[in-house]
């Protein structure tokens, strides 16, 4: 139960309220979505670093903080960093070997 002014709103009128104001928002929200044929063409799209440097990881490098860089590796999976740019992250990669060897030993 929450209260909206002087009086106690249950689950089903705060649900109505919470449509009423999600209603203009969500409008908004698909006139300026970019329209896609499949999923397939819109995760393309998303998948693909910017030529222009304009991409996430000219974002980190010219701008980004440590905090940010950290929260970019821990969004994406060890196996994906390595196939999709292992150049960029020699460093890493190395160290990745190194646990692997030492794992092994």
């Amino acid at each position: 139960m929450r209260r909206s002014g002087s009086r106690v709103l249950g689950a089903p009128e705060l649900l109505k309220v919470r449509g009423a104001m999600e209603q203009p928002f969500l409008r908004c929200l698909r006139d300026r979505a970019t329209r896609h044929e499949c999923a397939d063409e819109a995760l393309d799209e998303l998948c693909v670093e910017p030529a222009d440097g304009s991409g996430v990881s000219y974002f980190l490098q010219d701008e980004g903080e440590l905090w940010q860089l950290r929260e970019y590796a821990a969004q994406r999976s060890l196996y994906h960093l390595k196939e999709a740019d292992p150049h960029a992250w020699p460093g890493f990669l190395s160290s990745e070997a190194a646990l692997v060897h030492k794992k092994r030993c």
